[in-house]
């Protein structure tokens, strides 16, 4: 099964506000949020973490038909990151592994 997320980044500066008080904890945990901080581009660290939970979120829905709020549940962890790829893992509530061939993002930058 293959879950799938695409981000514009044009039009997720102009709907979102990430920077603000309270965003990032309420999405990420922290070793997340870590990445997203230590990062030399956060915004694109902080949209490929949140496309990677969407895409997951997605198989692991379809998977057991629960419908619910979860994503600090989904534990994302990047092995290799270039400018053009990403490398990496979901977790999903300590038991639902989903591994990087089975996520397909895309970050849309103009």
């Amino acid at each position: 099964m293959i879950g799938n997320d695409v981000i514009d980044l044009a039009q997720s500066r102009k709907d979102s506000n990430w920077r603000r008080r309270g965003f990032i904890p309420k999405l990420f945990g922290a070793n997340e949020q870590l990445l997203i901080a230590s990062s030399p581009d956060p915004e694109t660290t902080l949209w490929l973490l949140w496309s990677m939970k969407e895409a997951a979120y997605k198989i692991w829905n379809r998977e057991t038909k629960v419908r619910k709020y979860m994503p600090k549940k989904l534990i994302c962890t990047i092995f290799r990151q270039s400018i053009t790829k990403a490398y990496g893992r979901v977790v999903c509530e300590g038991i639902f592994t989903i591994q990087k061939q089975f996520l397909r993002l895309i970050l849309y930058i103009p």
